[in-house]
């Protein structure tokens, strides 16, 4: 079934252990799909009324929507 919740990037606070905060993302209504741990983000669909619930984990710093991008084609201009 495909997911219709938006993507959500979540930005921790520097130097915060992810694995506690992502638990505490799931348990707030966050499906994750990626943990960045090198770069301290987490990546997941969840309804846009569960946004206060996931800004108020402890240890997040941010919460926006996931932002794409395209990239051109192999002979556009580089």
């Amino acid at each position: 079934m495909p997911q219709t919740d938006p993507l959500w990037t979540v930005t921790c606070e520097p130097g915060a252990a992810l694995a506690p905060i992502t638990a505490a993302l799931r348990a707030a209504g966050l499906q994750v799909t990626d943990v960045l741990d090198a770069i301290g983000v987490i990546n997941g669909h969840a309804a846009e009324t569960q946004l206060p619930r996931l800004r108020a984990v402890a240890g997040v710093a941010d919460v926006s929507p996931m932002m794409g991008f395209q990239l051109g084609p192999d002979d556009g201009p580089q």
